[in-house]
């Protein structure tokens, strides 16, 4: 598709969405997906997380857990693991409790592997906006990583900024009625050059028809990495909404962008 917007009616794009459900995230057509952070690996190379919710107008619940390979920055082989009622095993009128069974069952799919790859440290959100905030929040966002033993120091043990910049970017998707965008992370230390993390070329089929995007969240392993446990490096994540395009209108998704993490005492 090329860069300039391709203006389709709303009924349009609702049946194209109706048809193509199946090739794109189910997240993609809900209303604000909550989050569940779950955490990393012992060796901090892999970070795991669950958006879970219930789909605008039909209701229906849905559940999607990532595992992302930070130092590659792909899913690990055989994930997401992704869960919605079968036919006939959805009520509208108790759709929470069947929101219940359907994040159980992603739990139950991914325990193997969560378990084989050791993914249990917790994850320390150092940083955090809620959805109220997006509207108003700006590009940049100071992350500070506090001293484990004085957390309310005024003195951080490191901080720095990171740079979300949305841009027009083309999708393989045909049915969005606006322009896609995608986004570009910058890491910005005062006494360094920024670096850019990440500059989408065009938008993946996964993120629907993406429009904005907002830090949401940066997290740490909640124990620290050493250099013999982790070779490349300890990495934070940070959690970026992602708001697209849908037939009852913006749906909230969410990536994860793994962000190099140094040592300011070396």
């Amino acid at each position: 598709m090329s860069a300039t917007t391709r203006h389709r009616p709303l009924a349009a794009l609702a049946g194209a969405l109706l048809a193509l459900g199946a090739l794109i995230a189910p997240a993609s057509a809900s209303e604000d997906a909550e989050l569940n952070i779950i955490g990393f690996s012992e060796d901090g190379t892999l970070f795991a997380f669950e958006e879970f919710g219930l789909q605008a107008g039909s209701g229906m619940p849905f559940s999607n857990l990532y595992v992302v390979d930070l130092p590659s920055d792909r899913w690990v082989r055989g994930t997401p693991f992704r869960e919605m009622p079968g036919e006939g095993e959805f009520d509208e009128r108790d759709a929470f409790a069947a929101l219940e069974v359907t994040r159980a069952r992603t739990a139950e799919a991914a325990a193997p592997l969560l378990a084989r790859h050791a993914v249990r440290v917790p994850g320390a959100v150092v940083f955090a906006r809620g959805l109220g905030d997006h509207a108003r929040q700006g590009t940049v966002s100071t992350i500070r990583r506090p001293f484990s033993d004085q957390p309310l120091s005024t003195r951080a043990f490191d901080e720095f900024d990171l740079r979300l910049e949305a841009f027009d970017a083309p999708s393989p998707l045909d049915y969005c009625f606006e322009q896609t965008r995608g986004y570009r992370l910058t890491l910005e230390h005062p006494d360094a050059a920024p670096v850019v993390l990440h500059e989408d070329s065009r938008v993946p089929r996964s993120r629907g028809c993406a429009r904005e995007y907002r830090l949401s969240h940066f997290i740490v392993p909640g124990v620290r990495c050493e250099p013999e446990h982790c070779p490349d490096g300890p990495l934070g994540v940070a959690l970026i909404s992602v708001f697209a395009q849908g037939f009852e209108g913006l749906g909230r998704s969410f990536i994860a962008a793994p962000v190099p993490l140094r040592d300011p005492r070396r």
